[in-house]
């Protein structure tokens, strides 16, 4: 093995030790979006809204959890649709990167979110990263968030 490491040195791709800090993980993370915005692009280009989804389950008041690409959309496609459903507040783990919050909306972290949702200002929770969903539901389920008030962007869009 260490002949075939010595032979390959100078090798046009990059070994995973070159690349930069973070950047496996967000090659990764974009393999678990694609699939979800691909679907989305598709449902839209067919006429769909994703107001049909919040209709249906009858939300007027919703938080996005995680600032990443598939919230980005959600909130520009309500805004377009000029739609009775408010994003109330934003939250994620790095909320303190957002001190003029994203497109008007403010950005908190996940306790004041739980005081909004324990305060019944939400109807739901939309969790927006496709990656650390299952992370980011733990941790809402463990500040006292019902399971039934978390939905992921996934869901809305694979639904």
């Amino acid at each position: 093995m260490k002949e075939w490491m010595d032979d390959n040195k100078n090798s046009v791709f990059p070994s995973i030790n070159e690349y930069p800090v973070g950047i496996i993980e967000n090659m990764e993370r974009a393999g678990y979006q694609y699939p979800i915005i691909k679907e989305y692009l598709i449902k839209k280009i067919k006429g769909w809204s994703v107001m049909e989804f919040f209709y249906k389950i009858g939300a007027k008041k919703v938080a996005l959890y995680a600032v990443t690409e598939l919230g980005d959309i959600l909130i520009q496609d309500l805004e377009m649709q000029k739609t009775k459903l408010e994003v109330l507040v934003l939250c994620d783990k790095n909320y303190y990167k957002y001190p003029n919050g994203i497109h008007g909306i403010p950005v908190i972290g996940i306790d004041r979110l739980a005081d909004w949702y324990q305060a019944e200002k939400l109807d739901k929770i939309v969790v927006c990263s496709v990656f650390y969903s299952n992370e980011i539901i733990r941790d809402l389920l463990k500040k006292g968030i019902a399971a039934e008030d978390i939905i992921t962007a996934a869901d809305i869009i694979l639904s």
